[in-house]
């Protein structure tokens, strides 16, 4: 059964763990540590185990979804788009209007989440993510809620 909850503290271990198997630029733990302070990093369970994460920042009516990863064993299920569904609904609670994110250019897979639910690309940030292999372009995205 798949349940969606706001980090605590206590999470975080999971959460990096989840980060450095699917994500190109690692998180610090302090990084962590604020969104969930500030209730803004959400979790996945399935059957109690963490199996993927969210995180956004808003400030008035304008949102960024900073962060989101899902654990490779359970990608493709639809978790990723109910902690999108969890984002938005506390979004909407506090009256923001539009959200923002950037991708990497080459990550097709999430670019073609973020289009199913709604997102579209309105701009590109070049040479945005420093990586190992070089920079790469970022696509700015942006959703209406």
């Amino acid at each position: 059964m798949l349940t969606i909850q706001a980090a605590i503290t206590a999470d975080i271990a999971q959460l990096l763990a989840i980060q450095q198997q699917t994500q190109q630029s690692e998180w610090s733990l302090a990084a962590f540590q604020e969104a969930v302070d500030l209730g803004q990093c959400w979790l996945a369970k399935w059957q109690e185990k963490t199996v993927g994460f969210i995180v956004y920042s808003y400030i008035v009516d304008e949102a960024e979804l900073l962060n989101i990863a899902l654990s490779p064993d359970y990608q493709g299920q639809g978790i990723a788009y109910a902690l999108y569904k969890a984002m938005h609904k506390q979004l909407q609670k506090k009256g923001v209007k539009q959200c923002f994110l950037e991708v990497a250019k080459s990550n097709l897979q999430a670019q073609a989440f973020y289009k199913q639910v709604g997102f579209s690309i309105i701009a590109t940030r070049k040479n945005y993510y420093q990586l190992a292999k070089g920079v790469e372009d970022a696509l700015i995205m942006r959703i209406h809620l």
